[in-house]
């Protein structure tokens, strides 16, 4: 089996789902929620690491991330 990414305009999109979904030969599998969230957050580290390098935003210190982290894990 071979897999393929598609990029669709949004104003086909629908349409073009009803047509492949048709299609006995073809296995649709769409992001689900995680994923899409695990792609926007690794897009807003991109934008701040361009920031940072920018000097427009300040890093953080590692110990502050790693404690944040933690935070994190414990529901604080």
């Amino acid at each position: 089996m071979k897999v393929i990414t598609l990029h669709i305009i949004d104003e086909k999109y629908a349409f073009f789902m009803d047509m492949i979904q048709k299609l006995d030969f073809v296995k649709v599998k769409t992001a689900t929620n995680k994923s899409k969230k695990i792609i926007e957050d690794f897009k807003e580290a991109l934008s701040e690491l361009q920031q940072i390098k920018a000097g427009k935003k300040k890093a953080t210190k590692f110990e502050d991330f790693l404690n944040e982290l933690n935070q994190e894990d414990n529901g604080l």
